[in-house]
């Protein structure tokens, strides 16, 4: 969704194949982790996730995951080869996270990865390249993410040895850096976005906010509340670059 509100702030002219190869890359990136993490799932208890209490096979998740991960890259053939060469890439980097890397203090990366290659993607989508400032943004944005992502699960996640950056932080030292990486976001597009006019100060200000909510939420120890939060949070960011001229012109 957010994807796609980008590339209709852009005007790029294949915002389908943007949308659905992003769909699709989306998809394979959360099958294989429903699949790689299902006895860990079903250990915890997670009856949300389809392979603990739906009705879906392993073997049917594994091969939707593997039959959409080619198809994300074959949908952004049509938006072109360079972009292409983005989305797998990001789709890569991701699962990278699922196959190991989110054990190890280097699970941020892929998020900073992932997320920094989005604007990448869009800009080139519309025959442009994305400032550099809007790439650090989309990076740092994806860092906050995994931390915050993540909280909810800390305990179950150290009782199978998973020790990502979160979890070498602790919560509230996670959720700090989360607040913080966020604020960075809106500072870069307030300095760099263009000229400061009531749009772009209300959309800022509902960011402010949310992301005050983040903390108050992790600060009462309702992570799941805190991660919808900051997918707000980062909408309403999504809302301040449609607003931003400079970011849109690059």
């Amino acid at each position: 969704m957010l994807v796609g509100a980008l590339a209709a702030a852009r005007d790029v002219p294949a915002l389908g194949w943007v949308v659905a190869s992003t769909a699709a890359g989306q998809a394979s990136i959360g099958w294989s982790n429903d699949y790689l993490d299902r006895d860990r799932d079903a250990a915890a208890g997670r009856t949300e996730k389809p392979l603990v209490s739906g009705p879906m096979s392993p073997g049917l998740v594994l091969v939707a995951a593997l039959v959409t991960a080619p198809l994300s890259v074959a949908l952004s053939l049509p938006v072109g080869v360079p972009e292409a060469g983005v989305m797998l890439a990001g789709l890569g980097s991701a699962w990278t996270y699922n196959l190991g890397l989110k054990a190890t203090a280097l699970s941020w990366v892929p998020y900073a990865l992932s997320f920094g290659l989005v604007p990448v993607y869009v800009w080139r989508a519309a025959d442009d390249v994305p400032p550099a400032w809007l790439v650090v943004g989309g990076a740092l944005l994806g860092v906050a993410a995994h931390l915050v992502n993540v909280l909810a699960d800390l305990e179950t996640d150290r009782a199978a040895s998973i020790r990502g950056l979160p979890h070498r932080l602790g919560p509230r030292r996670s959720l700090l850096l989360a607040c913080v990486l966020l604020a960075a976001v809106l500072s870069l597009l307030l300095v760099f976005g263009g000229p400061v006019d009531e749009g772009r100060l209300g959309a800022a200000a509902l960011a402010a906010g949310l992301v005050i909510g983040v903390a108050w939420a992790g600060l009462r120890a309702r992570p799941r509340l805190g991660f919808r939060l900051t997918i707000a949070a980062a909408s309403a960011i999504v809302l301040l670059v449609a607003l931003s001229p400079d970011a849109l012109r690059s």
